[in-house]
């Protein structure tokens, strides 16, 4: 799933180094709040969508 706005984009615009990061660490655990554990978010920042995305997390072996 991609998330199609960036919800920190006034600050991200300014250092998204640090924005990203602080996003990418607040959906792992947003995630494990809603204890969805089979989905995992991963740093991928494109131009015009949030730097997060959500993926189904590979079969445990």
């Amino acid at each position: 799933m991609t998330l199609r706005n960036c919800p920190f984009h006034p600050m991200a615009a300014d250092d998204p180094d640090l924005v990203c990061a602080i996003n990418h660490a607040f959906v792992p655990g947003l995630l494990d709040g809603l204890g969805a554990p089979t989905l995992d978010a991963t740093l991928a920042p494109r131009p015009g969508n949030c730097c997060v995305t959500l993926a189904a997390k590979p079969p445990s072996a």
